[in-house]
């Protein structure tokens, strides 16, 4: 008679057991949607997520054929990972902001990670190259302003044909990687100034290594401003700011378009993470880790290479000696 009450109760407690550990690895499948940060588990993943995107900006410095300076690599990663950090926390917080808005409006389909990974695929695709267009053009148009200055002696504003001249000689230097500020000649012969020192996103040289990088370190934290001046790094955070605006200014067109198209946008990440269906958690480490890893590694590497266009721009605050 007590085994045959005991059996039905060890399997009771086996199957309780059993069920635990399965919502223990998958926590969310419980809920009927699929959501961004739930508890403990979600901010775990958002740390995963930042380490996996540190390691794969620092492999890419590694297996650099020309390898920056330390310090000059430094400043294009906080650069890189402001923009980039920024960027992630808008995406975050309007694929939430998003979905209410969606489901507030009567739809009955969709969940923020369905928002989330469209944005990341925009932000990977269509947002790296408006990105690198605006980088493009202010690099182009700062260097025609340069070369103006050096060449007119008319103190009246350019004509159409000078600025056209100047904007097309800067594109030339900009694609050769050449500085303008030599210019007496032709800018496709040899008569420019070729970049044999390479410079950051700050305008850092490389003989900046002539001061010692103890040295370097000691001044950062002691006197920032001399550091700044001695580096050629004024515009640093100048530039750092404008990068920002770059960013947060493609994020607000991007949040807007998905706000007006948010059913359609909805529907095309349901689509393509069909095969995720009812596996919330799964989805879950689809978007944030899974998909990232081709996205977001691609975006970091011709992030970094389109922050290095300033490097022509640049050059020229660098010191002679």
């Amino acid at each position: 008679m007590a085994s045959s009450v005991t059996q039905p109760l060890a399997a009771a407690a086996t199957a309780n057991t059993f069920t635990n550990v399965i919502q223990l690895a998958d926590p969310l499948d419980d809920s009927d949607r699929c959501t961004l940060i739930p508890g403990i588990f979600g901010i775990s993943i958002q740390v995963l997520l930042c380490v996996i995107s540190i390691v794969v900006v620092f492999l890419k410095y590694v297996f650099e054929h020309t390898r920056r300076p330390p310090l000059v690599f430094l400043m294009d990663f906080v650069t890189l990972m402001c923009g980039s950090g920024t960027v992630h926390v808008l995406n975050i917080l309007s694929s939430i902001l998003i979905q209410r808005f969606h489901a507030g409006s009567g739809a009955d389909t969709g969940d923020e990670c369905n928002i989330y990974f469209m944005t990341t695929l925009f932000d990977a695709t269509f947002g790296i190259y408006i990105e690198y267009r605006i980088v493009r053009y202010l690099a182009i148009r700062k260097e025609a302003e340069h070369y103006l200055e050096l060449t007119r002696k008319s103190v009246f504003n350019p004509t159409t044909e000078e600025m056209a001249d100047a904007t097309r000689i800067a594109t030339v230097a900009l694609s050769k990687g050449v500085s303008i500020g030599n210019y007496s000649g032709d800018i496709e012969g040899s008569a420019v100034e070729h970049l044999d020192d390479f410079t950051a996103f700050g305008g850092l040289p490389h003989n900046a290594e002539r001061f010692g990088r103890w040295r370097q370190f000691v001044m950062v934290v002691t006197d920032p401003g001399q550091w700044l001046c001695i580096m050629a790094n004024k515009k640093f955070f100048d530039n750092l700011i404008s990068w920002l605006a770059i960013v947060c200014g493609l994020k607000v067109f991007s949040i807007t378009l998905f706000v007006v198209f948010s059913g359609t946008v909805n529907s095309v990440g349901e689509f393509i993470l069909g095969f995720l269906n009812k596996q919330h958690t799964m989805k879950l480490l689809f978007v944030m880790i899974g998909a990232p890893l081709v996205l977001n590694a691609f975006q970091y590497c011709v992030t970094d290479s389109i922050i290095k266009i300033k490097s022509a721009e640049r050059s020229r605050l660098a010191p002679d000696a």
